[in-house]
This record gives C-alpha cells, sequence and structure tokens, in this order.
C-alpha cells in the first residue's frame, strides 16, 4: 500500500521516538502515531516494517505459524455454517453461534476466537463467503439460428398500465409489494416482459404481459415467436432447443405440451444459475436501455401499443446494430439460416389446439390397430400400430397429434431399457375403393403374420460431510464419489437435517435456560361438526340414453349406440330411480367393447356387462 508524503514523515519522526523511548513507553508512543495516521497500531508495525525496514525488536513467538485447531475442526464449522444457507444466498447463523453449538455438543475443542477462526476458514478456502461463490463457467456454443432459444419472463418494475392513463412510471410507495391493499392492483395492471434471445446470433424478441408469470402467457408467447411476423420482423420457426429457468410456469402441463408436441427439446437450468440463460439477460438489459429507457418521453395508451412499439424497436435494433462478436447486424446473420435450420411453425389454431389437449387413450384393436381423429372435423382415421415397442391388444395407448405431419399421429410408449415415456409417428392407414387397406395380402397369393478447483472440492466435502447419514443409507460409504455426491444433493434439496440430526441446535440454550414455571391447562368447549353426505345426480332412461349417445359420437363410436337396447337395459337395471350420472363413461365402455366384440365373433352372442351401483353393492 502506497503512503504520501505526511505519513512518511510521521513514521520517520515514529521511529526515533522509539528508539528514544524507554522500556514500556513504546506501547502509548505506537498508538498515538496510529490515531494521527488513523491506522491500527498492528499496521503501524507494518508501515515500519515495510516502508523504513525497521524491525520491532519483538522475539518471535515459539509457536508462531502453529494452529490451535485441525482442518476436521474447520471443516465441521464450515459445514455448519453452510448448512443455514437459505435459498436466497443468506446465511442465518452467525460465527459465534455455530462455535458455541459445535463446542456444546463435543463436535470441536478450540479456544479460538470466531474472528480468528473466521480467518483460517478464508486461508483453507472454506469460508462461507468463498462457498456461495458460482461455480466455475464455460462457453457454449450453438450451431446456427434457431438452434437454440433462450426464454425468460421478468416483472418491468418501472412501469405500470393503468386503465385511465395509459402506460406510467410506478411510484414505488404507492406499489409497494408489502402493502396488503395494493396487492389486487399490482396483479392486475403490472407489467410482465418476456423476451427470447437466438443464442447463435443473439435476435431479440420482446412481448409484454399485464399480471403475473403464467403457463398461458408463455404459451402465448412461445407461439407468437414462432410464427412469421410478414415484413414487422423477420425471426420465426420453431427451434431445435429451448432453455428456460427452473419454474412452475416453466414447466406447466401446457408448455410441455407444445414443445414436446413441436418437437423442440426443453432444457431446464438449476435453481438461482442465471448464467446459463445469459443470453437472454443481457437481452432484458438491452431492453430496459435502449426501449424501456424512451417509455418516459412518450404515451402509450395500451398494451396492444406497447406491444407494437416493442416489435418495431427489435426489428430496427437487429438491423442495424452491429454484433461484435461476428461484425454484422443480427438480421445480417439470422439470414444465414438454410431451410432445413429453418423449421416454419404450423398455424397459430393447431399450435393452440396442441396446448390445451392432453394426449387421448385410445384401446389397441385384436388385429393392433387403433382409431383416431386426428383433424376435428375431418372424420377418423384408423393407424397401424404393431410396431410401437411393448403394444399388445386391449392396451391403452397415448396418442396425439403430429402438426408436422397431419393426419399422422405421435403414439406414446415406455422405453423398456430407461423407463421414460418416448413417441412414435404413425402413418394412417391408406384404404383403396373397396375399403380394404391397399398394402393388406392378397388372398391365394401372399401370407403374412402379424474443470475443478480448490472451493468445488471443498463444496463437495462439506456437502458430504453435511449429509453423510443420508449417503450412507441411500448409496453406502463405499460407493462411487459421483453416487454419494447425488445421494447428498437429494438429501439437500429435501430438506435433510445438517449431521443427520446428531447435533442438538438447542443444547446452549438448553443448557443455561432457566425451568421455567409450569400452567394450569385451561378447559375448553367441544366442537361439533357435523357431517356431509354427497348424493350422486341420477339420470331418467331418455336423459340417459341422450348423454350415451352423445358421447359415443365425440369418439367416433356412435355405431355402438342403438336406441331401444340400450333404453331397455338402462330401465331394466335402474329402474325408475335412474341411472346414476358417474355411470355414463362406464356404459359407454360397455357398448363400445360389445361393438367390438360382433365385429369381431359374428356368431358369438353378446351379454351386457353389469356396471357397478351406487354405494358399491351389487347392480
Amino acid at each position: 500500500m502506497g503512503i504520501n508524503a505526511v505519513q512518511t514523515l510521521r513514521l520517520y519522526r515514529l521511529r526515533d521516538e522509539l528508539l528514544s523511548a524507554g522500556h514500556g513507553n513504546k506501547a502509548a508512543v505506537v498508538k498515538q502515531a496510529a490515531a494521527e495516521l488513523g491506522i491500527s497500531a498492528g499496521s503501524v508495525y507494518r508501515w515500519l516494517a515495510s516502508h523504513l525496514h525497521h524491525e520491532s525488536g519483538r522475539a518471535r513467538r515459539a509457536d508462531a505459524g502453529e494452529r490451535a485447531v485441525s482442518r476436521d475442526e474447520l471443516e465441521e464449522i464450515a459445514t455448519a455454517l453452510h448448512g443455514t444457507f437459505r435459498k436466497t444466498g443468506r446465511r442465518i447463523m452467525t460465527f459465534d453461534a455455530a462455535v458455541e453449538m459445535l463446542k456444546a455438543n463435543g463436535r470441536i475443542d478450540t479456544a479460538l476466537t470466531a474472528s480468528r477462526l473466521a480467518t483460517l476458514l478464508m486461508e483453507a478456502g472454506l469460508h462461507p463467503s468463498q462457498m456461495t461463490r458460482p461455480t466455475p463457467a464455460i462457453e457454449q456454443r450453438s450451431l446456427h439460428p434457431n438452434h437454440v432459444w433462450q426464454v425468460d419472463a421478468s416483472v418491468c418494475v418501472a412501469y405500470y398500465l393503468s386503465n385511465v392513463t395509459g402506460l406510467q412510471v410506478m411510484d414505488e410507495a404507492k406499489f409497494y409489494k408489502n402493502k396488503p391493499r395494493n396487492l389486487s392492483r399490482i396483479q392486475q395492471e403490472r407489467l410482465i416482459r418476456y423476451t427470447v434471445a437466438d443464442h447463435y446470433t443473439h435476435q431479440l424478441l420482446t412481448r409484454y404481459y399485464l399480471g403475473s408469470e403464467c403457463a398461458a402467457h408463455l404459451a402465448d408467447f412461445l407461439m407468437w415467436a414462432f410464427s412469421p411476423k410478414g415484413d414487422e420482423h423477420i425471426v420465426h420457426g420453431v427451434p431445435l432447443i429451448v432453455q428456460l429457468d427452473m419454474g412452475a410456469a416453466n414447466t406447466s402441463a401446457p408448455v410441455l405440451n407444445l414443445l414436446e408436441r413441436l418437437q423442440v427439446q426443453l432444457i431446464v437450468h438449476q435453481r438461482h444459475n442465471s448464467r446459463a440463460n445469459g443470453a437472454v439477460e443481457k437481452g432484458h438489459h438491452l431492453v430496459e436501455l435502449d426501449f424501456e429507457s424512451r417509455l418516459r418521453f412518450a404515451h402509450v395508451p395500451s398494451l396492444e401499443a406497447l406491444n407494437a412499439r416493442a416489435l418495431e424497436w427489435s426489428h430496427r435494433f437487429g438491423a442495424t446494430r452491429v454484433h461484435t462478436r461476428y461484425g454484422r447486424t443480427r438480421h445480417a446473420e439470422w439470414m444465414s439460416i438454410t431451410p432445413e435450420q429453418l423449421r416454419l411453425a404450423p398455424p397459430a389454431p393447431l399450435m393452440r389446439e396442441l396446448v390445451t389437449t392432453h394426449p387421448a387413450k385410445r384401446r389397441v384393436s385384436n388385429n393392433l390397430a387403433i382409431t383416431f381423429v386426428p383433424v376435428r372435423g375431418e372424420g377418423s382415421r384408423d393407424y397401424d400400430v404393431r410396431y410401437v415397442p411393448g403394444v399388445m391388444a386391449g392396451a391403452l395407448l397415448d396418442v396425439v397429434v403430429n402438426p408436422y405431419r397431419v393426419p399422422a399421429v405421435d403414439v406414446g410408449y415406455i422405453d423398456a431399457a430407461t423407463g421414460e415415456q418416448r413417441w412414435m409417428a404413425v402413418e394412417p392407414n391408406v384404404r383403396g375403393a373397396d375399403g380394404r387397406l391397399v398394402d393388406a395380402p392378397v388372398i391365394g397369393q401372399d401370407l403374412r403374420a402379424a474443470p475443478r478447483g480448490l472451493l468445488e472440492h471443498n463444496r463437495e466435502a462439506l456437502l458430504l460431510r453435511a449429509y453423510a447419514h443420508d449417503v450412507a443409507e441411500q448409496a453406502g460409504t463405499d460407493a462411487p464419489r459421483k453416487e454419494r455426491l447425488a445421494a447428498a444433493e437429494a438429501a439437500h434439496e429435501k430438506g435433510a437435517l445438517v449431521f443427520g440430526g446428531a447435533v442438538d441446535p438447542f443444547k446452549p440454550i438448553a443448557d443455561d435456560s432457566a425451568q421455567l414455571p409450569a400452567y394450569l391447562p385451561r378447559r375448553g368447549t367441544p366442537l361439533d361438526a357435523p357431517a356431509r353426505s354427497v348424493e350422486v345426480a341420477r339420470l331418467s332412461a331418455v336423459e340417459a340414453c341422450s348423454r350415451i349417445h352423445d358421447a359415443l359420437a365425440r369418439v367416433g363410436q356412435v355405431a355402438a349406440y342403438d336406441a331401444s337396447s340400450v333404453f331397455a337395459w338402462i330401465a331394466r337395471q335402474w329402474g325408475d330411480e335412474g341411472m346414476p350420472e358417474d355411470q355414463v363413461d362406464a356404459a359407454c365402455r360397455v357398448l363400445i367393447d360389445n361393438a367390438a366384440r360382433l365385429a369381431g365373433q359374428a356368431d358369438t352372442p353378446v351379454q351386457p356387462v353389469p356396471l357397478r351401483a351406487v354405494g358399491g353393492g351389487t347392480p
């Protein structure tokens, strides 16, 4: 550290004073100089040694360099402190409390102060501030435009939309989130900014929504980003990979359905790891810096006007700003995409259908085929599923529309090796003018049968120490390190106790606290909670027949319905009380099964399958 001329002169004067001071008077001289220089006495001695090469004359301690604490004890203290970090990264236990707790439980035996232990932890790379440092990052690359898109949402805290005056600057005093009276207004009027960044070109698309982050907003934003935008912006198409953070909306069923059925690989990075989505985080910054800063100078009357302005800005930004990484504008770089790399998005109505619908169950017939309606209003098609792994007659298969090959569908199956659900594209059967399969065998002609550093090592060591009990139970002490780390991380995520519950954190309190007085229990009044009973609604025979007919029509099985026989069956089964409403689906399955038996074995009489009676009795 450099010192000025005045400080240098004071040090020379101090050296002379020390040489002339008698025994026992040097401490007072140094203390006076420290006060004048504004530093500690220890710093005074260090300045004398480093700048004037003055030796204090004190003999070196015999135990200098030795530590009154072992490495094992330092790791014990570091583990206790590291185990009390909240998910926000804030530590809630002090050094003094941790040392006191561990001493009381016999885990450590050292006389060093907490401040000295903190210094030793820092030297050993075990200090809590070191354990919470980000792990080393590595630069990743994408292969071409639309290869990887990073998507993220952020609350636009600087502005809100008012129904009266349009876009305004948010007044923090009025919209402080912890004030209950403003909670509903915040949820209705605050802006959520969704941004997508193409990792290869860093093309940006941004759009605003009112309210809060949710699956509906994210799905709508993705469909808008995938769709062509005409002359308003050149970026469109379905990427191969979408990266999102770990959020409830990001991993919800509608979003997963949309991405899975558009054949997009979803990569969700770990919590509190925003660096994994660095491209879109930088995109948020650019939007705030270059677009939202302009909103202080113009009146924006509505959300639609705001989104139109945002699209105009991103189009101009991509067409005019030269990216320093590749030396061209973002639009120029994105235009290098090839036809094979640009996967065109299906029409918006079909994408909305992919979001809202779930996989439909279809039963495999005896000839290993299923029927399905791929496009509403165009009739049912049949599909040969004999090549789907693990398929068997009578099994139920998950079926979804394949948006790239309609009327083809995707059929789900379980991978026997991994236990994961996978999908196989299946084309519909082609039939000739006679209604027979065109590729069916002809009778008489064909016959066919069906890098690491010290901090990372220490962080893992503390994790293994903190959850050693759980690791021993889950993976075993002799398991490979990777398996033991996985078990420790799982225990941490599940909220397992640090040290396996062997440390009593309240032992110091219990040892020092006084005996509390005993209190007599207070009398109370028993609460009578009346029981509730729920009755199932009943349908008359006419109503039941109508409901069954409509249900069969929706699944393309109306041929299984015969009005007279169904009416007689319902009247005989339930009489005047009527059919329970929850038996409609079961009745439809009975009629479909009967129709299938009639189609397969024309000479075999079909018997109605008895249905469950209400209350669990016999029908």
